[in-house]
């Protein structure tokens, strides 16, 4: 279902689906959608087994103890937020003979309540993080803060 954006670049429909039943998730799958995503390990564990072929991300907070629920099954982690999720998930995507798609997460706004690298950090966490086997760099994502 992939559209242009008036840029000539696709654009990509990724449905979030927490709190969402399987046969509502296939529902949509089948409507078009180009993706799914959860944000929590265990909807995500419970649900997978059950959903029609369709990309997989994962775009919640992510504890290094819950990738064992996800290594192998996402296609991009959105949410590459902090070091210790970058190395653990190298560390199992490398030794599962596997390579994990991530976004790495900027906190473009400062917020405390937000995980992420800072602005001023981006190129060197790029760097840091491509050269790391088991991890693909797809680029970055933020969530702006709310308007004032």
């Amino acid at each position: 279902m992939q559209a242009g954006n008036g840029y000539g670049e696709p654009v990509l429909l990724v449905a979030a689906t927490k709190m969402q039943t399987v046969e509502a998730i296939n529902c949509a799958i089948e409507a078009g959608v180009d993706a799914v995503a959860e944000n929590k390990p265990q909807e995500f564990r419970d649900k997978n087994e059950g959903l029609l072929p369709c990309p997989r991300h994962f775009i919640g907070h992510l504890q290094t103890n819950k990738i064992k629920y996800l290594l192998g099954k996402i296609d991009l982690y959105h949410s590459c937020d902090r070091e210790e999720l970058a190395c653990e998930l190298a560390r199992q995507s490398q030794a599962k003979g596997i390579v994990s798609n991530v976004l790495i997460q900027i906190n473009v706004g400062e917020e405390d309540t937000k995980g992420g690298y800072s602005y001023e950090d981006a190129q060197e966490v790029f760097t840091r993080l491509t050269a790391m086997k088991g991890l693909c760099v797809r680029g970055f994502m933020a969530m702006l803060p709310a308007a004032c």
